[in-house]
This record gives C-alpha cells, sequence and structure tokens, in this order.
C-alpha cells in the first residue's frame, strides 16, 4: 500500500480539485504513508485467521476486525474542520 501511494504522489504533478498538490505539509507525506503502513499491517496481523481451513463466519468476522482497526486510523490521518469527528473513532 505504501508504495502504491508514494507511486501516486509522483505521478501526480497536477494540483487537485482544491487546487492544491497531493503532497506537501498537511497532505500525503512519507512520514503519513508510513503511519498508514504500520496500522495497516498492525490490523492485519492482529485478525489473521491461525486455523488452515477457516469457515466463512470465521473469515468475516476477522475482515470486520481489520476494518474497526483501519476506519480509525484513515479518520485520524484526515483534517477535518470537527476534531471530534476527526477523533470519534
Amino acid at each position: 500500500m505504501g508504495k502504491h501511494l508514494l507511486n501516486l504522489k509522483a505521478r501526480t504533478m497536477g494540483k487537485l480539485a482544491d487546487g492544491q498538490l497531493i503532497g506537501g505539509r498537511g497532505r500525503l507525506t512519507e512520514g503519513k504513508v508510513k503511519q498508514l503502513q504500520k496500522y495497516y499491517g498492525l490490523a492485519i496481523r492482529q485478525n489473521t485467521i491461525k486455523k488452515s481451513n477457516p469457515t466463512e463466519r470465521e473469515a468475516d468476522v476477522a475482515v470486520y476486525a481489520m476494518k474497526k482497526n483501519i476506519i480509525p486510523t484513515l479518520h485520524h490521518g484526515v483534517k477535518s474542520q470537527d476534531p471530534a469527528k476527526q477523533h470519534r473513532f
């Protein structure tokens, strides 16, 4: 994921809809990419299924738990006008 975000940043040389670049202060930086990689990887490692043949229900529960761990990272990393919304998860 980190490699793809950095490639996106390198390919997107023009301006976004708000008129600013994708990178820079308060935008997508290498630090933010590393932070996302860290927490995505942690969510995946914490919610892996140890069994060799998990049931569909067990797989659904594991994916749901990963999602619950990743959503707060995304909301925390995106600036919002209302800090309560940014930190609600």
